[in-house]
């Protein structure tokens, strides 16, 4: 049996990277004293990850205090973290911050940072718009490669290009589909889908579930279904993944079109989000070696991990 594929919409997270501790931090730190402190709207050629030929990305780069204090034994006063905004083909974009884990004593080792961390890197995923899971982690690595070609520093090829920790986490993930207007009445009328669910939700106890619906410019224009993991739990009690809280959307464009006219925005979206709201939550140890595919990753490597 066929079905339409689901694309990817926006992402956050944090990729750590322990192999080579916080050597990469301060690897970064040193390109930045290399540019003067950033650059503008660099234009580099990366590798597609599935297909030949490359794709064309603009790359911006700046900085800003951490907030985090350096170790006594390190010969800075202050850390930095890097902001690196890359932009790609049709509307891709690939916002990062690289921040420091520098193994702190317990005392200063601020709370989001787990105890068993050694040093480390972070690779902060701020808001990624239209990459798979698997391409984050290699456009990472790509473009740090180009753009240090292009500004002529010395930039070792191993950074940024193992596995990402198994601390990794993906906080926020959402994939969605186009769906044609003419039928997304099945979905936000008042017997439809998401009324459905939600009065199927209704007597679950212990259960928190909101439908807002917001018909402004159309019917349809902005409905979601907020289904936490009670919920979940109750409606899908045969699933084969822990289960994990939902945000749906049926939404339009801010703007809503009037006419199709070969404009694929004429047509709303159906998003299924994955949120949470705080990083390195424990998992049960039965649990501790698992990982939770948000998505078919294809890529033996990485895998997008959300608590």
């Amino acid at each position: 049996m066929s079905s339409v594929a689901s694309a990817p919409h926006e992402t956050r997270g944090d990729l750590l990277y322990g192999e080579y501790g916080s050597s990469p931090y301060w690897a970064v730190r040193q390109l930045y004293n290399h540019i003067d402190g950033g650059v503008s709207k660099i234009e580099i050629e990366v590798p597609r990850l599935e297909e030949d030929g490359t794709e064309t990305w603009e790359v911006s780069m700046g900085f800003h205090q951490s907030g985090l204090s350096p170790r006594e034994a390190d010969t800075v006063n202050s850390l930095l973290e890097y902001d690196i905004n890359a932009y790609g083909e049709g509307e891709r974009k690939l916002p990062v911050c690289v921040q420091p884990r520098l193994a702190w004593s317990d005392e200063n080792r601020p709370d989001s940072v787990p105890a068993a961390l050694g040093p480390a890197t972070n690779v902060k995923l701020q808001n990624v718009v239209n990459l798979e899971l698997d391409e984050i982690p290699h456009v990472i690595t790509w473009v740090m490669r180009r753009v240090c070609e292009k500004v002529g520093f010395d930039w070792s090829r191993k950074y940024f290009a193992e596995e990402p920790h198994e601390f990794s986490t993906i906080t926020q993930d959402e994939r969605y589909l186009r769906i044609d207007r003419d039928q997304t009445k099945k979905l936000v009328r008042r017997d439809g889908v998401f009324m459905r669910l939600f009065m199927l939700s209704a007597d679950i106890e212990g259960s928190h579930v909101v439908y807002d619906s917001n018909n402004e410019d159309v019917v349809g224009y902005n409905h979601q279904l907020r289904i936490d993991r009670s919920a979940i739990t109750d409606l899908f009690p045969n699933s084969q993944h822990r289960p994990r809280g939902l945000q749906l959307k049926h939404y339009h464009p801010q703007y809503v079109r009037e006419s199709s006219d070969g404009d694929p925005l004429y047509h709303p979206k159906l998003g299924a989000l994955y949120k949470k709201t705080s990083m390195y939550a424990p998992s049960p140890p039965s649990s501790a070696n698992s990982v939770h595919r948000i998505q078919p990753i294809r890529s033996p490597g990485w895998h997008g991990r959300c608590h």
